[in-house]
Parts: structure tokens; sequence; C-alpha cells
């Protein structure tokens, strides 16, 4: 992430004190995501998975008895149910009250 970073804020500074135009295909900010991919993958081909990494892995899957309790269950899906219409209410809202122009 940091290479993408630093390429897409090295080309941003150049194209604009050099007043440069690129295609779209051509910004900064594409040009850093390719780069942070590429990087991402020579950096996992070149590194190995310690065995204290993989038991570290593992205790992120553990799932405590309070988490398989079927009243906290049922609250957890409601509050998913509740919220994502909530989060479509309010984007509709902003949308309409904040985006939109008033006449």
């Amino acid at each position: 992430m940091l290479s993408g970073f630093v390429v897409s804020a090295v080309l941003k500074i150049v194209f604009a004190v050099g007043n440069i135009s690129v295609p779209i295909y051509l910004d900064p900010f594409f040009i850093g995501l390719a780069v942070s991919i590429v990087a991402l993958i020579i950096g996992s081909l070149l590194t190995k998975v310690t065995n204290e990494e993989k038991k570290q892995r593992e205790l992120l899957f553990v799932v405590s008895d309070h988490d398989k309790d079927p009243k906290e269950v049922k609250k957890t899906k409601i509050i998913l149910g509740v919220s994502i219409p909530l989060g479509l209410l309010i984007s509709v809202l902003l949308i309409v009250l904040w985006v939109l122009p008033l006449k």
C-alpha cells in the first residue's frame, strides 16, 4: 500500500507542477492502485507464513460461548435487519434533502 501511495502522490505532484494532462486511465490513482497490486503479489510470493502466524490466525476463528447464545444471535440478526434499511433510508434522505437543489 505504501508503494501505491508514494507512486500516486509523486505522479499527482509531477502532473500538477508540470501542468500535464493525461487520459483518465493514466490517472495517478489507477497507476498507484496497479503498483499496490503488483507489490502485494510480489510480497506474497517472496514471503512465507510462519507456524506462529498460523497459530495466531487460528485463534481468530475461535468462537466464545457468549457468541453462540441464541438470544445474542437473535439480537444480532434483528440489528442487521434494521441497519440495512436504515442505511438506505438515510442515504435517500441525504440525497433528497442535501444533494438535490431546492426550488
